[in-house]
């Protein structure tokens, strides 16, 4: 899934092109990017992980949160004592089929933007 080869040859790292779409920092495409691999992932592996602190992870979590492209469980810790600790989930095949409609829903409002601009319909590119 890394990277999507065009019809010009060129290729787009698809975690670069998901930043862009879902308007996340370099940062938080990198903790999506882990999530997505992992499944499962605490803040704790996400700091030790990407080696950055507990801070900057909490932040870029809930940036993705808030755009919908993961889930968040609580969680107690082993014996039920102490702050509960929470999972931070992401289905691969989920994300990437919530990606490639948010895609297509660009291209449709991008043509319709065009047309409306040109007041003609564009020639339809084939896949």
């Amino acid at each position: 899934m890394d990277k999507v080869r065009l019809q010009d040859g060129r290729e787009v790292d698809v975690y670069r092109l998901a930043g862009f779409l879902y308007g996340l920092s370099a940062s938080d495409v990198e903790l999506l990017k882990v999530i997505l691999e992992q499944r499962e992932v605490t803040t704790e592996y996400l700091a030790e992980r990407l080696k950055v602190t507990k801070a900057s992870v909490s932040k870029g979590l809930n940036n993705i949160l808030d755009r919908g492209l993961i889930s968040r469980d609580r969680a107690m810790r082993n014996g039920g004592k102490g702050r509960p600790i929470y999972i931070y989930k992401a289905d691969r095949k989920q994300f990437l089929a919530r990606f490639a409609d948010d895609l297509q829903s660009i291209s449709d409002q991008v043509r319709k933007s065009l047309e409306e601009k040109d007041g003609k319909k564009l020639v339809t590119v084939p896949n």
